[in-house]
C-alpha cells in the first residue's frame, strides 16, 4: 500500500529524469534501526522479498535496505542503542543485540540475487493479485486469505515476452512455529506460463518452521542452510510437468 502511494511520483521524475531515475535510498522493516522478533525473523525475510520485487514491478531501479551499526549522535532510547541495526542482514561481530550470526533476510537477497541478478533485459510484472484500474495491486479487502496471500511475479526476457523465463511465487500468509494448527498448502496451476506442452518446471524453494524464525541454521533455501552466510548442504531441486501444478507450501517462496 506504502509503496502504491509512490506510482505518480515515480512516473513524473521519470518522465522529466528517465526511465531509471527513480531510487528508493532507505529503507526496511520498522524505522529506528528495526524490533527485536520483528526485523530478525523469517518474516522479515519474505516481506523484504516481496517488497524488493514489488518495487522492481512498478519500476522502481533501484532500492537500498538500511544496514549497519550504532549511528552518529544515536539516541539513548533509540532501540538498539550502542548495538548493530536488528533488521541486519548479519552481525559481522559481537555486539549488545548478539553474536556474530546471519539472520534470514540474508536468503532474501540470494533469491532476489537469482531471480533478477544482473540482467539488463530482463522485465517483471506482479501477476497476481495483479493490477487494479489505478496501478496498485492491493485489492479491497487487501488480499483472498483463503489463497493464503499469494503473490506471484513474472520475468521475462524482452526477445522472448510470451512466456515467462521465470517465475516467483510468494506465500505470504502469518503462520508461526507455536500455531496449534496445521499451515496452509495452496496449489498453483502455472500452465498457461509454459512454452510448451510437457515442460518441465524446476523450482527451488525458501522455506522456515514459521514467521517467527530468527535461526538461520532451520530456514532452508534450496535444501541448503545460510548459518554461516555460506552454502550448508546438497542443493535441492523440485522438478514440475504434467500440466505444471506446483504445491506452494505456507511459507515458501518458489522460483523457476
Amino acid at each position: 500500500r506504502y509503496l502504491d502511494l509512490w506510482q505518480l511520483r515515480i512516473h513524473a521524475v521519470q518522465s522529466q529524469l528517465g526511465p531509471d531515475s527513480f531510487v528508493i535510498s532507505e529503507f526496511n522493516s520498522v524505522s529506528c534501526s528495526g524490533r527485536d522478533n520483528v526485523s530478525n525473523t523469517f518474516g522479515q525475510a519474505m516481506w523484504l522479498l516481496d517488497t524488493m520485487l514489488y518495487t522492481a514491478s512498478i519500476n522502481v531501479s533501484r532500492v537500498y535496505a538500511h544496514q549497519g551499526g550504532p549511528l552518529a549522535l544515536q539516541s539513548a532510547t533509540q532501540l538498539n542503542h550502542g548495538s548493530f541495526l536488528l533488521y541486519n542482514l548479519w552481525y559481522p561481530v559481537e555486539n549488545q543485540n548478539g553474536p556474530v550470526q546471519v539472520f534470514p533476510a540474508y536468503s532474501a537477497y540470494l533469491s532476489v540475487s537469482e531471480l533478477i541478478g544482473g540482467s539488463t533485459s530482463l522485465q517483471t510484472a506482479n501477476i497476481f493479485p495483479g493490477r487494479q484500474v489505478n496501478g496498485s495491486s492491493i485489492t479491497t479487502a487487501e488480499g483472498n486469505p483463503s489463497a493464503g496471500q499469494l503473490s506471484v511475479y513474472r520475468y521475462w526476457d524482452s526477445s522472448n515476452a510470451k512466456y515467462p523465463a521465470k517465475l516467483g511465487i510468494l506465500n505470504l500468509e502469518m503462520y508461526n512455529s507455536t500455531a496449534t494448527y496445521p499451515c496452509l498448502n495452496v496449489t498453483v496451476d502455472f500452465l498457461a506460463y509454459l512454452a510448451y506442452p510437457g515442460q518441465v518446471a524446476t523450482a527451488r524453494t525458501m522455506t522456515a518452521p514459521g514467521t517467527d524464525i530468527k535461526e538461520t541454521n532451520v530456514m532452508m533455501r534450496a535444501g541448503q542452510t545460510f548459518a554461516t552466510g555460506v552454502a550448508e548442504g546438497i542443493m535441492v531441486e523440485e522438478y514440475h510437468s504434467l500440466g505444471g501444478s506446483a504445491l506452494a507450501s505456507m511459507l515458501k517462496s518458489k522460483q523457476r
